[in-house]
């Protein structure tokens, strides 16, 4: 997913000032912020606020919490590449260098997507060390490396049902791919609100 993120920014105006441009992985920095900036916030101040208040905001609930904003962070993404396609579409576009060849981008800044980054940091705070934490704590004790090596294997699973949703969509999309080799000519909108279903 998030070399979807970045094939999407590669066409988008990566240049800050005359002189500096923005690297298109350099991005992940927003969600690495967001994770850092998250977890002691909902340790301190989000989780007791909601204990003392009576709400039970249980580790299922926390993980539900954070598939919602993996969803939100797709719906974002979709949102943006279809603003960014319809700019495209009507020539509001520049000229960029990328990787040493010249390459049509969209006049919209690549730090739009910093929000999706901050969304996808959000879902993993809440998903993702929740479920680490959950797997953990219900682990008998002499199987909680077992348990917590099952919990970081059904991650990888995951990763590779992605590879496979991306080569069916290609397989399926093959006249007017969706994941094409100029991005510019595909349809990133419709993979990114595929995966928020």
């Amino acid at each position: 997913m998030s070399s979807l993120f970045f094939s999407q920014g590669t066409v988008m105006k990566l240049a800050v000032t005359d002189t500096f441009s923005v690297p298109v992985s350099s991005l992940q920095v927003f969600n690495s912020a967001g994770i850092l900036i998250l977890v002691p916030l909902f340790d301190r101040i989000v989780y007791p606020f909601f204990r003392r208040k009576g709400f039970q905001f249980t580790p299922v609930r926390r993980i539900g919490c954070g598939f919602f904003l993996a969803t939100c962070a797709m719906l974002y993404a979709g949102g943006l590449e279809v603003y960014r396609l319809n700019l495209v579409k009507h020539n509001q576009v520049i000229s960029q260098n990328f990787e040493g060849k010249v390459v049509v981008a969209a006049d919209i800044s690549i730090f739009w997507q910093a929000f999706g980054f901050m969304f996808i940091g959000g879902g993993e705070v809440l998903a993702s060390i929740t479920g680490l934490e959950f797997a953990y704590d219900e682990a008998p004790p002499t199987m909680r490396s077992m348990v917590q090596s099952i919990y970081l294997l059904t991650i990888a699973l995951g990763n590779y049902l992605g590879l496979f949703l991306v080569w069916i969509v290609n397989l399926v999309s093959r006249g007017n791919p969706w994941i094409a080799d100029d991005v510019n000519e595909g349809h990133l909108d419709l993979y990114f609100f595929t995966l928020a279903t």
